[in-house]
């Protein structure tokens, strides 16, 4: 069996194994939304919010976040924005628990979580090239697409099972949970020059 080259590298591999899962959370939790906004409300406008809600944080903080993956660690980063989204994914998952929710809330949940997304990514990206070697680069990003792909196609599947054999909260505290696999891979790859 082949193993790609970049998996080679143990603090690679685990920061790729948790953000395959953590992607299949993230996932989970955007087709849950769209879900559970249906059962809120009868108006499918509705659903659009959910799109202004992540793309506009984006587009806002992504030049900002760009900077700080520039000067900042990188490893601190990630940790802090995984940590921030684990708490929002929670604070769904006990808002719809205990029957407090409302379009509002998954629409300022989902612009804060965009936010962190938006200092997540450049920090993730740039993170990958003190974790292997120049040679294995491109195949690093390669696997980083893989797991981004595979985590998109695996969530929405396992949302629906999951919704439909434990509820909505289910989803949005599985997702919390999911965080928790890159904030281990971080903890397990150390320091980072």
């Amino acid at each position: 069996m082949h193993i790609p080259p970049a998996l080679k590298h143990r603090k690679f591999f685990l920061l790729w194994l948790g953000l395959l899962i953590s992607i299949a959370g993230t996932q989970m939790q955007i087709w849950a939304l769209f879900w559970h906004i249906r059962d809120l409300t009868d108006q499918p406008i509705a659903v659009s919010g959910i799109g202004l809600a992540r793309i506009l944080p984006v587009i806002i903080f992504s030049l900002i976040g760009g900077v700080l993956a520039d000067s900042a660690n990188r490893r601190k980063i990630i940790f802090i924005t995984q940590s921030i989204a684990a708490l929002l994914a929670l604070a769904l998952g006990l808002f719809t628990q205990f029957g407090h929710i409302t379009l509002w809330h998954i629409y300022v949940i989902t612009g804060l979580n965009a936010i962190a997304i938006a200092f997540d990514g450049p920090a993730r990206q740039a993170l990958v090239p003190n974790l292997v070697p120049a040679k294995d680069l491109p195949n690093a990003f390669s696997m980083t697409s893989i797991a981004f792909q595979t985590g998109s196609v695996v969530g929405p599947a396992l949302s629906g099972i999951v919704i439909a054999a434990w509820g909505q909260q289910a989803v949005y505290y599985i997702n919390a949970a999911s965080f928790l696999a890159v904030i281990i891979a971080l903890a397990g790859i150390g320091d980072v020059p």
